[in-house]
């Protein structure tokens, strides 16, 4: 393979704005047919018929003969086992989203569905044992925010009676 010295028919094909590596290619041969003549890349002869304004009906039919020979040719039995395996590999997929299901169905639903089942049965368990602590908790804050703010009225109130009793039962007039 020489270099292509037909000048001209390259100025046209780098025209058609041809990608590197199939520029390369061509000017690698002494002329367009003759790369025409071995090229294996069937894109670059069909973009070549689509750009050219040289596609004729023989040039058209030589491009199809050539992807001819690179198809490969199955035979019926070939074709019936391909689609046989890829008929069993769809059906363990849909039974793997089967059972995906069902696993979902036993680790969502089924819990919620006893729980419901059997909540009348553990509503008094789980009122002892959750929801009184958590009430406990809960208000716990409440209370103690209640319990310092009347603190110094139920001490007022101490104080009273202690002034009560110590005077023998005298009320003693003071500032409160």
């Amino acid at each position: 393979m020489g270099t292509n010295t037909n000048t001209k028919e390259i100025e046209e094909l780098i025209s058609l704005k041809p990608c590197k590596e199939g520029l390369a290619f061509a000017k690698s041969f002494p002329s367009l047919a003759e790369a025409w003549e071995v090229c294996e890349n069937s894109s670059w002869m069909w973009w070549y018929l689509q750009k050219s304004e040289k596609a004729t009906k023989e040039l058209s039919v030589e491009y199809a003969q050539k992807c001819a020979k690179h198809v490969e040719h199955f035979n019926v039995e070939h074709l019936i086992l391909v689609l046989l395996v890829q008929l069993l590999m769809l059906l363990t997929l849909l039974l793997l989203l089967i059972l995906l299901l069902v696993l979902l169905f036993m680790l969502l639903v089924l819990p919620i569905m006893l729980l419901v089942l059997l909540l009348p049965l553990l509503l008094p368990l789980l009122l002892r044992l959750f929801l009184l602590p958590l009430l406990m908790l809960l208000f716990m804050p409440l209370v103690l925010m209640l319990l310092l703010l009347l603190l110094p009225l139920l001490l007022r109130l101490l104080l009273r009676l202690l002034l009560l009793m110590s005077t023998n039962g005298k009320l003693i007039c003071f500032v409160p």
